[in-house]
């Protein structure tokens, strides 16, 4: 019952076809090519890692680094970049195991070997190199992401964001989460690694607008009390690494109530002389090493978001079976039980699967059960592990036409019979909450959030339109006739860009608007839809919008003769690229 299942393939508005580029086929402009191991030539591509930058000091390239005495690469994790938040309440010792890049060898010589001692792994992919020689396919890095792990951005192509554009700093954040997003689902591209470990103020603050940490190559360990969450510090592991060097780091995190962060590239790939190489034999004697040293084992977004404390000494918590068994003699359709009680789960959860079912408990929500249809969709977002936790509520019925519910941590997932069941998270849920939920004239989701779109936005189809989020222009939705008239101009990569506004009305004779990055649409019961925006629209502005002597818009813009018209009530403007914008009464 609880065997991770794929993620939902993403729908778009019928109309849009295949005007929706395949994510990977986009990414391959940047992709394949273009990224390279640490030091290697490539496009965009500087000196080796930097270390952490400073005014007065010099670069620190990652291989010196990574020999670089303990006591030596503790200074150089000296003070943050930023204040940031605390990432736990209290600092706990525990151990995480990254690997970047999304090698090959990962696959075929690094899973199976953290499938054997059950080691949760961070897997930083560069987007761009997916399905690349060398390197993992899709389905391989779906095989990580099938048993928990974490998969997080490491940029399209791995470049150096030190010597990028601010332009290409942007899409190198902003596409590789798009697609990770696109490919793993909602729960992936949350955390961040940089290429070469090379940073400054500049290429963190963009790293912060997208991903809620960044981590580095600087060698340490982390207090969580006072780390910085966007220079997280590791211990890099090179050919050289031996099992004795990981057992001092454990115990060093032991002995300090820290976090140890392992950083491997390549597993058993036998390069010869690469430094990024780590035997297989090694690295099954350093996961023996991590197994057994009786630390937490977490992904990085486990131990950021402080979702997994050391696991209780009672593998049963007080209450946890009661509450369990009471959900199932309440619901008897839950059947048969499946298996015993198991715990262990993130925040002290426990579960029992039973056969139409599962009941699930933790300390935060009490015990709840998960039933079809809406546990398929849960299970889209990774279960508790995901972005919406723990269910908060069984199903909740009587919503309009056949519709239920259920609450979670983090939101909700609605079905009914025409839409089937769809989580609500977010941004986009308040939205949605504002038009009145189901009741209103969106009526219930037919998607998931889909990512992928331009800028790093994020779209929900509804029964009655959709829901889209940006960055830069929040989350605002979208239906009839306006939205008709927006898909014409080619939603957000057309001239308007993204809604900045819900529909506004109190126009005169009911008319109703909606404000873009570009521009607006207009509606009135007369006139119908219509965009406004440039040069025309500052002419239109002039007149004092509908209000004045043309009134509403009739019709989008036109060629005509050497430039452009539009019509409205009561005439016209023209424009051309000699004479601007003129203004025509009727």
């Amino acid at each position: 019952m609880r065997g991770r299942a794929p993620p939902s393939a993403a729908l778009n508005d019928d109309d849009r076809g295949d005007e929706q580029m395949n994510i990977l086929s986009r990414l391959k402009v940047m992709g394949a090519a273009s990224w390279r191991k640490p030091g290697a030539p490539g496009p965009f591509q500087g000196q080796p890692f930097r270390g952490r930058r400073g005014n007065d000091m010099d670069p620190v390239p990652i291989k010196r680094l990574a020999a670089l005495p303990l006591a030596f690469t503790l200074v150089l994790g000296g003070a943050s970049l930023a204040a940031v938040p605390a990432a736990h309440a209290a600092d706990v010792a525990m151990i995480s195991v990254t690997l970047d890049d999304g090698w090959a060898s990962q696959y075929t010589n690094a899973l199976p070997i953290l499938n054997k001692y059950g080691v949760p792994a961070t897997m930083y992919i560069h987007s761009g190199a997916i399905n690349a020689e060398g390197n993992m396919s899709q389905a391989q890095i779906q095989a990580f992401a099938d048993r928990g792990d974490e998969i997080a951005s490491h940029t399209v192509s791995h470049a150096d964001l030190t010597t990028l554009t601010p332009a290409q700093l942007d899409t190198e954040l902003a596409q590789s989460k798009a697609a990770l997003q696109q490919l793993f689902g909602p729960n992936a591209a949350v955390d961040f690694a940089s290429p070469l470990g090379a940073y400054n103020p500049t290429t963190t603050a963009a790293v912060q607008k997208y991903y809620e940490s960044q981590r580095n190559t600087d060698g340490g360990f982390n207090t969580q009390s006072t780390m910085d969450r966007y220079n997280i510090l590791v211990q890099n592991v090179v050919e050289t690494t031996t099992a004795l060097q990981v057992q001092q780091w454990i115990t060093e995190a032991k002995s300090t109530n820290t976090w140890l962060v392992l950083v491997y590239h390549e597993v058993g790939a036998k390069l010869g002389g690469d430094v990024y190489n780590t035997d297989t034999a090694v690295f099954d004697a350093h996961m023996a090493a991590v197994k057994n040293s009786g630390l937490p084992m977490v992904t990085v977004r486990q131990a950021l978001s402080g979702s997994t404390p050391p696991p209780p000494t009672d593998p049963n918590p007080a209450g946890a079976t009661a509450a369990i068994n009471a959900v199932a003699a309440a619901n008897p359709g839950l059947g048969a039980p499946a298996g015993d009680i198991v715990c262990g789960l993130i925040s002290g959860g426990c579960y029992r699967n039973y056969a139409g079912g599962a009941v699930i408990w933790s300390p935060a929500t009490g015990a709840h059960y998960s039933v079809q249809p809406i546990r398929q969709a849960w299970a889209r977002t990774d279960y508790e592990r995901g972005l919406l936790g723990y269910p908060t509520t069984d199903h909740i019925g009587g919503l309009v036409r056949g519709g239920l519910y259920q609450s979670y941590q983090g939101g909700a997932i609605i079905w009914s019979p025409a839409s089937g069941a769809h989580y609500s998270v977010g941004a986009i849920r308040q939205v949605w909450a504002g038009t009145g939920y189901e009741r209103g004239g969106l009526g219930y989701p037919t998607t998931d959030e889909i990512g992928g779109l331009v800028r790093g936005g994020v779209y929900q189809m509804y029964e009655g339109g959709a829901i889209i989020w940006s960055p830069a222009s929040g989350a605002h939705y979208s239906f009839g006739a306006i939205r008709q008239v927006w898909a014409g101009t080619g939603y957000e990569r057309g001239g308007l860009g993204y809604p900045t506004t819900n529909e506004i009305g109190g126009l005169v004779r009911g008319g109703v608007y909606q404000m873009y990055q570009g521009g607006a649409i207009i509606w009135s019961p007369a006139s119908g839809a219509h965009y406004s925006f440039g040069a025309i629209r500052q002419a239109w502005a002039a007149t004092d919008y509908e209000r004045g002597r043309l009134g509403y818009p009739t019709s989008g813009e036109y060629v005509s003769g050497a430039g452009v018209a539009q019509n409205y009530e009561g005439g016209r403007i023209n424009w051309t690229a000699s004479g601007g914008a003129v203004v025509t009464y009727k």
